[in-house]
C-alpha cells in the first residue's frame, strides 16, 4: 500500500506567537503555520500530494499577512503537490473561493479544490 496524500485539516495559521526579543518572523509565525510547513516539507520529501483545507477566511490572510509569507513561500515552492481547499459554507463562501483561486492565478498553487457541503 502506498500512501499518495495527506490533508491538513482546518489550522488557525493566522495565529502568533509573542516574542519580546524580536527577531523576524521566524521568531513570531504562529505554531499552526510552523506546523502546517513542517507537513508540507514532509509531502514534498516523499513527492506526495498535500490538500490543505480550511474554513473562515484563513486563506485571505494567508495572502495579505507578512509574517506568513514564509508558509507562502514553501507552499510556492512545492505547488505541484498542493491542492487547497475552501469549504463552502455561508457567509463567506464566494470570499474564501476568491481567494483559494488568487491562490492558483498567482501561481503559488498548481491546483485547487473545493469542499461542497450539503445542509
Amino acid at each position: 500500500t502506498n500512501i499518495i496524500g495527506m490533508n491538513i485539516p482546518e489550522q488557525r495559521i493566522q495565529t502568533y506567537r509573542f516574542n519580546p526579543f524580536g527577531g523576524g518572523d521566524n521568531y513570531t509565525i504562529g505554531y499552526n503555520a510552523m506546523w502546517s510547513m513542517d507537513v508540507i516539507r514532509v509531502a514534498a520529501r516523499y513527492n506526495i500530494y498535500l490538500t490543505f483545507q480550511s474554513d473562515f477566511i484563513r486563506w485571505v490572510h494567508l495572502l495579505s499577512d507578512t509574517n506568513l509569507q514564509p508558509l507562502l513561500q514553501i507552499m510556492r515552492d512545492n505547488s505541484h503537490l498542493m491542492i487547497p481547499l475552501n469549504e463552502m459554507v455561508a457567509p463567506n463562501g464566494i470570499t474564501r473561493q476568491s481567494s483559494v483561486l488568487g491562490l492558483w492565478l498567482s501561481d503559488v498553487v498548481d491546483n485547487f479544490g473545493i469542499i461542497i457541503k450539503l445542509l
